[in-house]
């Protein structure tokens, strides 16, 4: 379901398979669905651990359907994703974010992420920049 969800809503990147974030003890996920899925949000322990401070949990995705954006579900499963993050002991939150989707990262720094120094080639030809929360500051 996940994997079909994010295909339609992003298909220029490739499918991912969302199987590892049902292990509840390292990931969570959480939905918005009706009639249908038309959100989701999936984060937990950092996919590369080295790469980021310690501490930090990451926010591997947070997909809304473009007929349901612009009504705050985005910002409600942020909000839900760094509040488990948080409970879970992380100090930060971390995602990373391609450079060229300027909405996408300006929607970011409206909730407190902040851009770092952490870069990685994405999805060609897309490069990525990460993004970090001190969770601190919300909590």
């Amino acid at each position: 379901m996940l994997r079909s969800f994010s295909g339609r809503i992003c298909p220029a990147l490739p499918l991912h398979d969302w199987s590892f974030a049902l292990d509840e003890n390292k990931h969570f996920i959480d939905l918005a669905e009706d009639d249908q899925l038309f959100a989701f949000v999936c984060g937990g322990q950092p996919e590369h651990a080295d790469v980021v401070p310690y501490g930090t949990g990451e926010i591997f995705v947070c997909m809304v359907d473009p007929g349901h954006r612009r009504q705050g579900i985005g910002r409600k499963l942020m909000i839900r994703a760094v509040t488990v993050l948080k409970r879970r002991g992380f100090e930060c939150a971390f995602m990373w974010l391609p450079e060229s989707h300027e909405w996408l990262i300006g929607w970011a720094r409206e909730i407190g992420f902040v851009g770092s120094d952490y870069e990685r080639s994405g999805a060609a030809p897309q490069r990525e920049r990460g993004f970090l929360l001190d969770l601190d500051l919300l909590f």
